[in-house]
């Protein structure tokens, strides 16, 4: 059997967390000053990871050094398994969680009742995060817009149904489908079109034409924007 390696974190503070090591398992035993000031800590700029060894084996983890991806798995270890029975406790906890990535109100909402709290508490927490900026559904709304247009090929369309289903307000919704470069879009748009048209070359036209607009309004792009595409392929 294989023995779990001691660790400990150090944080900004002087807080601690001790704990084995084993495999891709933490099994950690908190020593927590304050978890607010070890959010704080969380904040803090983001390094390489690097440890240090010091006596009988034990592994040294300073809080700074650490990577981004670890401080996000890290955190998400912590408040697995939390409980918030104050107002205050889910605000710690809703901190941490909306520290990691971007979130939206229902999102955060949901975690919180998870968490314990009941609806009117959750959302005097929420009141508190987006006061304070942890919260910008507008924000939210633009980053996942863009990034959805980037990585998923993802048109108008199905990215307004998305933030929809998020129970996004219809003028975050605008202003978010607003920021996407009609440029960019255009050019992602016909470089969908010109690949499936390459995977189609050998279909009979019309079936073509029909499976191309099928996929394209699947990706959520609006059927005049396709069919201009096509007059413009067609062209040259």
């Amino acid at each position: 059997m294989k023995t779990k390696q001691p660790f400990i974190f150090l944080f900004p503070d002087g807080s601690a967390i001790k704990g084995r090591l084993g495999g891709r398992r933490l099994e950690m035993k908190a020593m927590l000053r304050s978890f607010n000031k070890i959010l704080q800590g969380y904040f803090a700029a983001i390094g390489r990871l690097e440890t240090r060894r010091e006596g009988f084996g034990m592994r040294i983890f300073d809080w700074e050094k650490l990577s981004f991806r670890f401080k996000y798995v890290f955190l998400h270890l912590i408040m697995a398994g939390r409980r918030a029975n104050t107002i205050k406790q889910g605000l710690e906890l809703a901190m941490g969680y909306c520290s990691t990535e971007e979130r939206y109100q229902k999102q955060v909402e949901t975690k919180l009742i998870a968490w314990g709290l009941n609806y009117e508490q959750a959302q005097q927490v929420i009141a508190e995060l987006i006061s304070n900026n942890f919260i910008s559904e507008e924000r939210f709304s633009k980053i996942f817009a863009v990034s959805k247009l980037r990585q998923s090929k993802w048109g108008r369309v199905k990215i307004r149904m998305a933030l929809k289903e998020k129970y996004i307000s219809d003028q975050c919704i605008k202003r978010a489908l607003d920021e996407i470069d009609t440029t960019e879009y255009y050019d992602v748009c016909l470089a969908l079109c010109s690949a499936k048209l390459e995977e189609l070359k050998a279909e009979p036209s019309p079936y073509k034409e029909q499976k191309l607009y099928r996929y394209m309004f699947s990706k959520g792009f609006e059927f005049d924007l396709v069919k201009s595409i096509l007059g413009d392929l067609a062209a040259k």
